[in-house]
């Protein structure tokens, strides 16, 4: 402190001698700088020498004055070094660049950079000239064993080290090379061709070349056997620690060491780096003071998985950590655990970061602020870390009437130059941490005004201030550039950055600030300074150079790639798994047509995918100058329409079309970039021969049994040669396809109206209630019909059940009914045959048999039939999660009540948060026999949980009411028409409905733009045909057809998503599910929002679509469940 008062005093006694006028405000106001400081000097006095012993704990390069001149590149290394402790001074600010290296010294600083275990308790060598007492070299002691133990040096001679002796240039290198653990590489590597490098010392010397641990000198030789010296050692140690890969891995892991490197920061070594397998499985427990830390810390591992740094959340006390490793097989037990003591953070050094002594002048002429003076400091604390206390945590104390603020989240302040400062006068700055009792004072002489003397330029920044690796086309980004002045200050003032620096990109395609003349704007990335800023103004690929010119003279540049938006930079073919075969061409049917569509996976240059309204903007040329940026074609056999290769609407929209297949053989499809004709993609596609049905198979096998009064469904599919399913014939060699539905068996005293037949599900407007008026019969009675032929479709009909593939059919059995007039179906075995059939085209009408299928149904009558005994179950149809529903009463807003008001209000308007009941039965042999769910009664256990309901008279449903469980008590009645009981668990729950799945009969279709302005529900047979939603609790919420029109079996059409006026029995179940619809790839203010809301598409009054486009109706569910739907107006 007396020798920082000194020079304060001897520096302001000094008259300037460039002084012209104003000396006696000069001399006046150094005398007040001078008392100030004596004033603050005395009160920072007392803490600061008790800070005397810390002070030099983390020194860097700055320090010695003998490394001022160093790059920045080698002062970066001097500084990691110097930092770590692992090299010092050998005198006073004076480090001993060029100063000779003795033998101890290389010892410690081999053992520090190789991390050798050295045990510092060593008092006797195993070298006779090596003494713990030794003034100058027992220092070393420890770690001249620790390199000997290492095979690093077995001495000088037999017995000693000579710690004092020299260390060669070729002695460095070869203690440097089995440092590395590089000994037996360098003995097999051959020796430079260099005289002045011994004989044993080449094969080390060329290697540690290679390596770039050392290097020749001017002069091209390596001069092996001059004396290393000390700058030599730093640089050699530097790569030597960069390329250490520690011991070889003995096959255990161990903590090889545990420091705390920052205020908040341990930093955990193993001693080999982890397989990807273990480093899934190990595990590190920490622990302070004894205790198990569960949180409060984040674990990262460096790339080769051998260092991890454990960051706390707050910063570390006067503790201890104890870390251990486990949870793999192979670990040194004996150092699994480390310890390490903590203190509470001290800041051991302040530095100014400006090293001139002058600070500009911030007023003009006119005695106008031009700025505010920034003033950098850094606070380096016990663990050689700058520390991340903020300016705003330091007594900061400048001088006379100047002022000062500090800025946000860093160790710098702004000083706001008093008025009527002049050139020559004194400005002090002094920075104090109270609590470490650490401080820094500086004297700053005022100059001239700032010109910008240097810039650096950084990284390319977003708004936020996060580094980006592009500017995206027709984007704003920021570049970080550092201006100083001549003295070294950072200049952040935006007039003053306008008018010294100039900013010119390569390409006019780069604007820069927000006029392209003045390149910095006012603070946006939050730094405080002005930021440069660039903006691209066209949708190109490109790289700029920006360069940077300052007025002193220095220029800098920076390449700025542009990444265009959305433009294809690669392209590849998505999944594509269908066979194709000639003849083969678009059928209107979505499921058969999909192998007719080609997906693409295009990505721009910042590996983002496109999505197809992309793909198609880049096949148009949307934006683009009108020039597509792809180039399609094929090989023969397949057909893609010129100039319309890419479906540009519908479900497939972005998507390659086929438009036809020809002759069978090899083909292909390639797709290249314009822009970038060497890519390209191919995909290799075989055609077959032409497709012909091969096979026709049950998709729905009917039950084997069954009994009086009930139904069983089969369906069937036709496959082609290749295993295929196909709905429609292609054959050119055929005349056509059909199927026969031959029926026979049965019981001879069957009557119509007492017997089993098979029907289509399809009800017809014929009077045939005997037969449920049905389509479709087929009857073994007299008079029946035994045979029925049903072609098979070369094209989609208007209704899917109009098709024999995967029409549905049943086997029904009557039963007693008076009404009817029928009675219970006679015992009898019952065949059911499919045969497919070819017209073969010869003109001669004989069909070829191609394939067939039979299945037979007993009718039995366990009342007559002993060897017939079933057994029964009651149970909930479509019953999840041991039979858990929903408990309405206490989910809606208003109630539903409970007991029968409840489960009655439930029942009418939310059917299907209900469960039917039903019964199941099987033989003896395990067999499932259709058996009528006849339910007499079901009682519920708490009437205020569950409670049965369904249509007047019926107790076939059970709705959840508040939430608890129950036991639902159910009599029904058994195919012997007697009564059984059954009971059955369930659970109910005040958790609403959360859709699980949405689904779509059809994805896409096209309609008139006329139908739209009266409205069509998306569920309508013109569009989706149908939706089914799911819940957790297994509930299906289903919608079909229009509201109010009858389904398949001539039937109301199930309405259960939303209320339609025009249906009186539909119900709004999207009050429970909360289900949106919204329009997209379209105006949707082209669209009735009201009517939409309720699942009607339909345009405003006066609104519509031209022919030719389309649009995209979503449904989407809270859970995040969501369905598509395509329309293209024709």
């Amino acid at each position: 402190m007396r020798e920082s008062s000194y020079n304060l005093s001897k520096q302001n006694s000094q008259q300037p001698k460039d002084i012209r006028g104003g000396e006696k405000k000069v001399m006046k106001k150094s005398l007040s700088t001078i008392l100030s400081l004596a004033m603050a000097f005395s009160m920072f006095s007392s803490v600061a020498m008790a800070a005397d012993a810390e002070a030099d704990a983390a020194k860097t390069s700055a320090d010695f004055k003998d490394l001022k001149d160093l790059d920045a590149a080698t002062k970066a290394k001097f500084d990691s070094l110097i930092s770590a402790g692992v090299f010092d001074g050998v005198g006073d600010g004076v480090f001993g660049l060029k100063d000779k290296m003795n033998r101890a010294q290389f010892a410690k600083v081999a053992a520090l950079i190789f991390n050798l275990k050295v045990d510092t308790s060593l008092k006797t060598s195993s070298f006779t000239d090596v003494k713990a007492d030794d003034p100058a070299n027992g220092y070393a002691l420890p770690y001249i064993e620790a390199v000997k133990a290492a095979g690093i040096t077995d001495g000088y001679g037999p017995g000693v080290y000579n710690p004092a002796g020299e260390v060669t240039k070729e002695q460095l290198a070869a203690f440097l090379i089995r440092g590395i653990n590089k000994d037996s590489e360098a003995k097999s590597t051959p020796g430079v061709n260099d005289a002045t490098v011994s004989d044993w010392a080449k094969g080390y010397v060329a290697l540690a070349l290679n390596l770039k641990l050392l290097s020749n000198g001017a002069d091209g030789k390596f001069g092996g056997t001059a004396a290393a010296t000390r700058d030599l050692l730093v640089l050699g140690a530097y790569e030597g620690k960069a390329q250490y890969k520690g011991p070889a891995f003995d096959g255990k892991y161990a903590i090889s060491s545990l420091k705390a490197t920052d205020a908040n920061v341990l930093t955990l070594t193993l001693n080999g780096a982890l397989t990807e397998d273990a480093a899934k499985n190990l595990k590190i427990e920490v622990k302070r003071d004894g205790s198990v830390m569960t949180s409060g810390y984040t674990t990262k591992w460096d790339d080769k998985k051998t260092v991890a740094t454990l960051t706390f959340d707050s910063k570390f006390q006067d503790s201890k950590y104890d870390v251990t490793i486990s949870g793999l097989s192979n670990i040194n037990e004996t150092a699994k655990t480390a310890s390490v003591t903590t203190t509470v953070e001290k800041i051991t050094k302040i530095d100014f970061l400006t090293a001139s002594d002058t600070i500009p002048l911030a007023r003009d002429k006119n005695d106008k602020l031009l700025q505010k003076v920034r003033v950098d400091f850094k606070a380096t604390n016990q663990y050689g870390a700058k520390s991340k206390l903020n300016a705003s945590n330091f007594d900061i104390r400048v001088s006379g009437g100047n002022t000062f603020t500090t800025i946000a989240g860093e160790q710098a302040i702004e000083i706001t130059e008093e008025a009527g400062t002049q050139r020559n006068d004194r400005i002090s700055v002094s920075i104090l941490h109270q609590d470490s009792g650490t401080q820094a004072n500086k004297i700053f002489a005022v100059g001239d005004e700032s010109m910008v003397s240097k810039v650096e330029v950084g990284d390319l920044l977003n708004s936020a201030g996060t580094k980006i690796d592009s500017i995206e086309a027709q984007g704003v980004a920021y570049l970080d550039i550092k201006a100083f002045d001549q003295y070294g200050f950072r200049i952040q003032d935006k007039d003053i950055l306008n008018k010294d620096v100039t900013v010119n990109p390569s390409d006019r395609d780069l604007k820069v600030g927000e006029d392209d003349r003045n390149a910095f704007v006012d603070n946006v990335i939050g730094d405080d300074a002005a930021d440069l800023k660039l903006q691209s103004v066209n949708n190109e690929e490109k790289d700029i150079v920006v360069s940077v010119f300052a007025r002193g003279g220095q220029a800098v540049t920076k390449t700025v790639k542009v990444l265009a938006q959305k433009i294809p930079a690669s392209v590849e073919f998505g999944a594509y798994n269908y066979t194709l075969a000639e003849g083969d061409k678009p059928t209107g049917d979505e499921d058969m047509d999909q192998k007719f569509y080609v997906p693409l996976i295009v990505k721009d240059s910042k590996g983002q995918q496109l999505d197809a309204t992309d793909i198609v903007n880049a096949f148009q040329g949307s934006g683009l100058r009108g020039k597509s940026k792809f180039r399609i074609d094929s090989g023969s056999g397949l057909d893609l329409t010129r100039n319309a290769e890419i479906e540009t609407s519908g479900a497939h929209k972005g998507q390659i079309k086929i438009t036809g297949v020809g002759r069978k053989g090899s083909s292909y499809i390639r797709v290249s970039l314009e822009d970038k004709p060497t890519v390209s993609a191919q995909l290799n596609i075989s055609i077959g021969e032409p497709r012909t049905i091969e096979q026709i198979k049950f998709s729905t096998q009917p039950k084997k049994y069954m009994v009086a009064g009930t139904d069983s469904e089969f369906k069937l599919k036709f496959y082609d040669q290749n295993g295929s399913e196909i709905k429609y014939s292609t054959d050119p060699d055929a005349d056509g396809y059909f199927v026969r539905l031959s029926y026979s068996g049965g019981n001879k005293d069957a009557t119509k109206g007492q017997e089993v037949y098979v029907g289509s599900k399809e009800v017809a407007g014929t009077n045939n209630p005997l037969q449920g008026n049905r389509k479709y019969v087929l009857s073994t009675v007299t008079g029946g019909t035994y045979s029925v032929d049903f072609p098979v479709l070369t094209d989609a009909p208007e209704f899917s059940y109009q098709n024999i593939y995967d029409k549905s059919f049943k086997f029904y059995s009557t039963k007693n009914d008076t009404t009817l007039g029928t009675k219970d179906a006679l015992v009898g075995t019952y065949t059911l045959k499919a045969t497919l059939y070819k017209n073969e085209r010869n003109g001669k009408n004989n069909p070829v048999e191609v394939s067939s299928v039979t299945t037979t149904m007993d009718l039995i009558n366990p009342s007559t039939q002993a060897e017939h005994k079933l057994t029964y179950e009651a149970y909930l149809d479509k019953g999840v999660n041991n039979n858990t529903i929903l408990a309405t009463d206490d989910y809606l807003a208003d109630g539903a009540g409970t007991g029968v008001t409840g489960a009655t209000y439930v029942y009418n308007n939310f059917k299907k948060a209900t469960k039917e009941i039903k019964v199941r039965a099987k033989r003896p042999g395990g067999e499932e026999v259709a058996v009528p769910s006849v339910i007499v009664s079901a009682t519920s256990s708490d009437p205020s949980v569950a409670y049965a309901t369904g249509d007047p008279g019926k107790t076939n449903f059970v709705a959840g009411l508040n939430e608890g469980t129950a036991t639902l008590s159910v009599v029904f009645q058994d195919a012997k028409k007697e009564q059984q009981s059954n009971t059955i668990s369930l659970t109910t729950k005040n958790v609403g409905p959360q859709v699980s799945s949405i689904a779509l009969k059809r994805t896409y279709k096209s309609v008139d733009a006329g139908e739209l302005a009266t409205g069509l529900y998306l569920w309508d047979n013109k569009l989706a045909e149908k939706i089914t939603v799911k819940d957790q609790y297994g509930d299906e919420f289903v919608s079909e057809y229009a509201p109010g029109a009858n389904n398949e079996e001539n039937g109301h059409a199930d309405q259960f998503l939303f209320k339609a006026a025009s249906d009186a029995k539909s119900q709004n179940g999207n009050a429970l599910l909360g289900l949106s619809l919204y329009i997209t790839d379209a105006d949707s203010s082209l669209f009735d929002t009201a009517a939409l809301n309720n699942g009607q598409i339909k345009f405003k009054s006066g609104s519509t679509l031209p022919s030719g486009s389309s649009f995209t109706v979503n449904v989407l569910a809270p859970s995040g469940k969501a369905a598509s739907f395509t329309v293209t107006i024709k």
